[in-house]
């Protein structure tokens, strides 16, 4: 993996998603790399990973606890990528790329992968795309200078979130 990224990376759940969803979402996700790359965000930075003398992957393995509420139900991308960016150094969390899950993950399986920064990763502008799950764990784990740009040359695949 390149040094464009740092691993794990926040998921977020802009929808009131079954439980079986979001547990289905994330074992399909771990197929591709096959290691849990994503970590589902809660609202606290406590509960976020921390950055450790050894780099850790570890993020969210299914099933998740029963009582799990996801705190970003209704929110824009915007405000995700806020709470991304507030972060404090020490969360081990990738700072402009995160994915999303909302209802297409229960209507298709798939979860929207999200960069915050222009092609050099700078300023504060929003992309977001749609992949199956396995294929956006796959995409974001191998991320790299310009593969962004790849995947939506034209700049017109811009995915359209499912509330």
């Amino acid at each position: 993996m390149g040094l464009w990224i740092s691993l794990p990376f926040a998921l977020f759940c802009l929808a009131d998603l079954p439980q079986e969803t979001i547990n289905k979402t994330l074992k399909d996700a771990f197929e591709g790399p096959d290691a849990w790359f994503l970590w589902l965000a809660s609202k606290s930075y406590e509960d976020a990973p921390k950055k450790q003398p050894e780099p850790t992957q570890e993020g969210t393995q299914p099933p998740i606890d029963e009582s799990f509420t996801s705190d970003f139900i209704g929110k824009k991308v915007e405000d995700v990528a806020d709470w991304l960016k507030r972060k404090s150094d020490s969360v081990n969390l990738d700072a402009n790329h995160f994915a999303i899950l909302d209802r297409g993950a229960e209507n298709d399986g798939t979860v929207v992968i999200c960069k915050i920064g222009d092609k050099d990763l700078k300023g504060s502008k929003l992309d977001y795309l749609r992949f199956a799950a396995s294929e956006a764990a796959l995409h974001l784990g191998g991320m790299e200078y310009g593969t962004w740009e790849e995947f939506n040359p034209d700049g017109e695949r811009t995915a359209k979130i499912e509330y």
